[in-house]
């Protein structure tokens, strides 16, 4: 079985990649891990050591937390270029199950801010399975450590 595990690297990625983990080693396979970087595409073309720069700290942060895997189930870390509801979904062609976290939001912040997550649901070509991360999140989802 491929799994993917969608990080927000500012946002509980240890969260994320401790549920992941869980479904890996219940059903075998792989566990690759993708950040999608609004911030690289923010970056004007004209400031490549800007960019590259940003694109190697982002991408050394992805591969600690990959390398925190056991090596058994340890796949690829990938770091995307763009917003990630617009980006993630081409990607989930070759996965059997993408893990993303969700803030839950509602109301007037759901409208501004909008759902990553749920334009992701909308949009992959594999099943999603969401972990709820935030102030109302249960106490064991809003931090910690991969065992």
């Amino acid at each position: 079985m491929r799994i993917l595990a969608a990080l927000d690297l500012d946002s509980h990625p240890q969260t994320v990649l401790r549920t992941a983990r869980s479904f890996v080693e219940a059903t075998g396979g792989t566990l690759d891990v993708v950040y999608a970087s609004p911030e690289l595409a923010r970056i004007p073309m004209t400031e490549d050591r800007e960019w590259a720069s940003a694109r190697a700290e982002q991408r050394a942060a992805l591969e600690a937390l990959r390398d925190s895997l056991p090596e058994a189930i340890r796949g690829s870390a990938t770091v995307l270029v763009g917003h990630p509801a617009e980006v993630l979904p081409a990607v989930t062609y070759s996965y059997d199950l993408i893990v993303m976290a969700t803030h839950s939001r509602t109301g007037l912040r759901r409208l501004v801010v909008g759902s990553v997550t749920e334009a992701v649901l909308r949009t992959a070509h594999c099943p999603v399975l969401t972990v709820r991360i935030g102030a109302d999140a249960p106490p064991e989802a809003r931090g910690g450590q991969i065992d």
